[in-house]
């Protein structure tokens, strides 16, 4: 199954600056420390942002979980990276 509205997907940029690329974020550093190595970076997080939004857009779901604030999507595929690397991700 395609994720639902996947063309309307967004990421809102504050969610990839404060959450997913801050090393300092007590949740998001583990992931941050994994995009920046791949040459990802919250100056400029425009790369990483369309990275996830065509991973969405083109890969099926794995799994669904009704959450307490909606429903969690998951997805994996692989996505390519500043660096040059293409990387699996969920």
């Amino acid at each position: 199954m395609q994720l639902p509205n996947s063309s309307q997907a967004y990421i809102q940029t504050n969610r990839l600056i404060g959450y997913l690329l801050p090393e300092t974020h007590e949740v998001g550093k583990a992931k941050a420390k994994f995009f920046k190595g791949l040459g990802f970076s919250n100056t400029n997080p425009k790369p990483l942002e369309e990275a996830l939004l065509n991973l969405a857009r083109t890969q099926v779901i794995d799994e669904v979980i009704q959450m307490v604030h909606g429903t969690k999507y998951t997805i994996t595929g692989s996505i390519q990276t500043p660096s040059g690397k293409t990387v699996f991700i969920l």
